[in-house]
């Protein structure tokens, strides 16, 4: 099996004693009545609850994201039904009920939006998102151009981080899977004062094993080297109603999973190179395939509670590089091929917000 993890939580080893295997009687009194658990979520832009929403959305919580597995965005296809992240050249492609482009380039969206904490992302290029320390994952179908913008034909994926409350809390873990492939990530939170808080969050994975060879060179590849992601939140309330939020955040990754090869059992001329059935993982090319990208970014959201409704404004820019390397026609003779592929994005967003409050006339 691929991916299997063994991790050691330090959380797991603070217990300072046992508990005692005690029950007591519950009165009848005191027994309260089963119901579904309230799930709040952001699909209107506002705090509501799950169950009143008529909105086709899934909530995913994180302990449903670490009982599984899922790690990043291409993972939620496990939980998410009709959601799925195709693996381009240099991209990460969403899809939502089969809605989705592989239309790739300088200023080309795709229409399944990527939205964290409020902040759109429009590139698809560069290091895509991890799902560690979030607070849930929400993952609205199509069509969401109403509160979200042309670019949620589709639909979107919004991932919520957690948000420190004052607390002074850490939490470390590690672990090892097949592949030798290593795992780190850690979480610290505290407040200074009353009225600030802050946090970091921090995961670095290596797979220094690939799944398949490039049997033309002989190295691994289908390998994810390093997997670096960083951030920080800071919270202020430095009056009632008012809330000032900066988020910072970076991210690298070093893969070459941008890998083609031919369909196998075709026949190719002795011209193009050797001809193999190997395995799905493996290719046959010139070129050894790469990909490197990364990017970070800030925000600032202020929000202030006006009575009636609540005041938000949200200000982020952002900003990533990309380089990779791709043999195109997937043989081992120099025939179509890119070499480097480079492409910089810089985006600059601003979204004011005037939300009205739930069950207000409005």
């Amino acid at each position: 099996m691929r991916g299997i993890f063994t991790s050691v939580s330090l959380a797991a080893l603070m217990v300072a004693a046992p508990a005692m295997a005690q029950v007591a009687p519950v009165d009848a009194s005191e027994r309260s009545d089963t119901g579904l658990e309230e799930i709040i979520v952001t699909a209107q832009r506002r705090a509501e609850n799950l169950q009143d929403i008529p909105i086709a959305i899934q909530a995913i919580s994180p302990e449903q994201l670490e009982n599984s597995g899922v790690t990043d965005l291409q993972g939620l296809s496990a939980l998410v039904p009709g959601y799925t992240v195709q693996q381009g050249a240099a991209t990460a492609n969403p899809y939502l009920r089969g809605v989705g482009s592989q239309v790739i380039g300088p200023g080309l969206e795709s229409p399944v939006a990527t939205y964290v904490d409020g902040v759109y992302y429009g590139s698809t290029f560069g290091a895509p998102t991890g799902l560690t320390n979030v607070e849930r994952v929400e993952v609205l179908k199509g069509p969401q151009g109403t509160l979200f913008g042309r670019n949620a034909t589709g639909g979107l994926a919004h991932i919520i981080t957690r948000t420190p409350n004052g607390d002074t809390h850490v939490e470390l873990n590690a672990g090892y899977a097949n592949y030798d492939t290593t795992k780190f990530d850690g979480y610290a939170t505290t407040g200074i004062g009353p009225d600030f808080a802050l946090d970091l969050s921090a995961s670095l994975s290596n797979q220094r094993d690939g799944y398949g060879v490039n049997i033309v060179s002989g190295k691994d590849v289908n390998r994810t080297g390093r997997n670096l992601q960083l951030r920080s939140k800071w919270v202020a309330k430095p009056a009632d109603g008012t809330t000032f939020t900066a988020i910072f955040d970076y991210g690298e990754v070093r893969t070459s999973r941008n890998v083609f090869r031919v369909v196998p059992g075709t026949g190719l001329p002795p011209l193009l190179g050797p001809n193999y059935a190997g395995s799905p993982w493996d290719t046959a090319s010139n070129i050894d395939p790469f990909l490197n990208s990364k990017g970070g970014g800030i925000s600032l959201k202020i929000e202030q509670d006006l009575g009636f409704a609540d005041l938000i404004n949200i200000a982020a820019f952002r900003q990533g590089s990309t380089e990779a390397a791709l043999d195109l026609d997937a043989t081992a003779t120099v025939f179509s091929a890119v070499l480097p592929l480079l492409q910089d994005d810089v985006q600059y967003t601003e979204e004011l917000q005037l939300q009205s409050k739930p069950g207000g006339p409005l």
